[in-house]
């Protein structure tokens, strides 16, 4: 009945793109990938980045909405110890 309008490239933007791009330069499970050259500290510096800032973020978001330091510091290490 509706209609999900797209971009041209949605293709190349939906999920587990980067997956099917790794999967289809290497052959077999195990392979080298840089025989292979696949990108791989290109596709992991970006989650680890991330990963990297999401803790200071929070302390930010905290000490922001006026929490204690005491409370922010509770909440950033929640973040950095929870996975």
């Amino acid at each position: 009945m509706y209609t999900l309008l797209l971009p041209k490239c949605y293709s190349e933007l939906r999920a587990g793109s980067l997956a099917t791009m790794v999967h289809s330069t290497s052959r077999k499970i195990g392979d080298s990938y840089t025989k292979a050259h696949v990108p791989y500290v290109g596709i992991r510096a970006l989650p680890a980045f991330m990963g990297g800032v999401t803790v200071p973020i929070v302390f930010s978001i905290m000490k922001e909405t006026g929490f204690p330091t005491a409370i922010a510091c509770f909440s950033a290490a929640l973040v950095a110890f929870g996975t």
